[in-house]
């Protein structure tokens, strides 16, 4: 069940995709893009297409269950987006951009998603190398976005059931990200469907309590609910591979670096317990050999 032309990747898109499509099985079509296809999130949950304009890509991970549950058996699953694609190695030039070692594709003719994985993926796990936040996820939010999100997110995760007070605690102080969390990378089926579950009943009531709010901000936080959904799946991803392989974080090694600032890390030297295949690089695709730079709220 786990070789690459078994596996499933859903593209996440509000335009026709720049990743190949020998790359992904489907999209899930956001917005006025592809409302005729398939996988359209309009087809599978209208709160979330409605929603689009505050919720952005978690519109389509939120629908991503539904989707798999009915076209898929495979026991790993791959997301990625319009652009974005974790890949076990680097296929090209590596540019550390945004806190991600990301990769600019320009040209990849004849490569596929088959190409790329191995034989199998034994630990079922495929994510970005990790990010150090010297002052945890919530120093870090409060310096790039606006810190009463967070703080109403977490609020509400635990009111939800999604996360206990002590996890929330945890959240709020990990001191690692793993970009991208639960929304570009491959994961374990059963994992990811549950996982994707929480993040869509806490995403759905933010949205619902919140969503007037969001809206009023500029063009980069308005994308509050990726930021967020983004990092409780990083902590979640983090949590799984703690379970599983029975490791801690280490939280002094920040230490070495200022407060305030974000260090890309080296998985062999910090997370020693993890399997350091499970770590790949996020590539960014590129149309006309042009470069990459941060996206905003289209």
């Amino acid at each position: 069940m786990k070789n690459p032309e078994s596996i499933p990747c859903y593209c996440i898109s509000h335009v026709q995709p720049v990743v190949p499509e020998r790359f992904y099985t489907d999209v899930v079509a956001l917005g006025e893009y592809g409302r005729d296809l398939p996988c359209h999130v309009s087809k599978v949950d209208s709160f979330w297409d409605e929603a689009r304009p505050v919720a952005f890509s978690s519109a389509g991970l939120a629908v991503i269950p539904k989707i798999v549950e009915a076209s898929s058996t495979a026991s790993v699953v791959g997301i990625c987006s319009y652009r974005k694609i974790i890949l076990p190695k680097a296929h090209a030039p590596i540019n550390p951009l945004r806190f991600q070692v990301e990769t600019l594709l320009s040209d990849v003719e004849g490569l596929s998603l088959a190409d790329c994985l191995p034989p199998n993926l034994e630990h079922e796990f495929l994510v970005t190398g990790p990010v150090y936040f010297t002052d945890g996820i919530i120093g870090q939010y409060s310096k790039y976005h606006v810190l009463r999100d967070l703080l109403d997110y977490a609020a509400l995760a635990i009111e939800l059931g999604v996360l206990s007070q002590e996890e929330a605690k945890e959240f709020l102080m990990c001191p690692i990200l793993i970009p991208g969390g639960c929304d570009v990378g491959f994961y374990p089926r059963q994992w990811l469907l549950e996982t994707l579950g929480k993040l869509e009943i806490l995403g759905r009531e933010f949205v619902k309590r919140y969503g007037n709010r969001i809206l009023g901000y500029d063009q980069f936080n308005r994308r509050a609910l990726n930021f967020l959904g983004e990092r409780l799946g990083s902590f979640f991803v983090l949590s799984e591979l703690m379970r599983r392989y029975q490791g801690q974080i280490t939280y002094n090694i920040g230490n070495r670096y200022p407060s305030g600032s974000s260090q890309l890390m080296d998985p062999s030297q910090t997370l020693t317990f993890i399997p350091p295949e499970i770590f790949g690089r996020m590539h960014v695709f590129v149309e006309n050999y042009g470069t990459y730079s941060g996206g905003l709220a289209d």
